[in-house]
């Protein structure tokens, strides 16, 4: 049985504070790359290089640990939520390119974390597996909005909403599967993937842009290796 953990003092609540974030980030690191199911706290305290005894003074398990990962990553996409809807009704290229922006803050502060979502949703407790869900479906009925006014405005290219929505929103997730380095500059990137979003949807934003979902897939792929290049050079 885990020992009891000790009531937090003014003195040690910072440097709980400190430990208990780097444990979170080490776990979600192994939890993103070998499969929550499959690490197991000895794992998680030998990498962070303490015993499993004194993991337990922070965490009494990996579901504990796993609620505070996506917790905190489920709160900050519902900031991000709110930054798009602050957007208001105005242009609908200024406010995609918002949205954009506002969705890779969290992708790009924490993408082990971000990994980790997407890939244990089926076993995350049901509170929380309910509270992401909700949150995204609201982030995609958001950016499907912008598209649709945008279309409807003129500003963006008639296109199937629901494909263009998946892809400006595949676009910003693919950037937690990016090397570090591709991650450090974190305008430049930001600023490059708002930009292919933009210019893949806009009108007349390129000679010979492409009409048909396939050909808008196939455009951005083209746009995001180059942006990938760009960085990693």
């Amino acid at each position: 049985m885990p020992p009891k953990r000790a009531a937090p003092t003014k003195s040690s609540g910072l440097r709980r504070n400190l430990v208990e974030a780097e444990i979170l980030e080490r776990a979600a690191q192994l939890f993103s790359e070998r499969g929550y199911a499959a690490t197991s706290l000895q794992e998680i305290a030998a990498e962070l290089g303490i015993s499993r005894s004194s993991l337990y003074h922070y965490f009494s398990n990996k579901e504990e640990m796993l609620i505070r990962l996506v917790s905190d990553l489920v709160l900050s996409s519902e900031v991000a939520l709110k930054q798009m809807r602050a957007g208001g009704k105005g242009d609908a290229t200024v406010r995609l390119r918002g949205a954009v922006e506002a969705l890779l803050g969290p992708i790009i502060e924490a993408p082990n974390r971000f990994r980790l979502l997407l890939t244990v949703e089926a076993e995350l407790p049901t509170p929380i597996a309910r509270r992401w869900r909700e949150t995204r479906r609201k982030i995609v009925a958001e950016v499907s909005e912008v598209i649709r006014d945008g279309v409807r405005s003129g500003r963006f290219r008639p296109i199937e909403e629901e494909v263009a929505t998946f892809i400006v929103l595949g676009m910003c997730n693919w950037v937690a599967w990016w090397p570090d380095r591709q991650r450090e500059d974190v305008e430049a990137v930001t600023r490059g993937i708002a930009d292919i979003a933009v210019s893949g949807l806009a009108v007349g934003s390129a000679e010979g842009a492409p009409d048909s979902p396939a050909a808008v897939i196939a455009a951005t792929r083209e746009q995001l290796d180059r942006l990938e290049a760009l960085i990693d050079s």
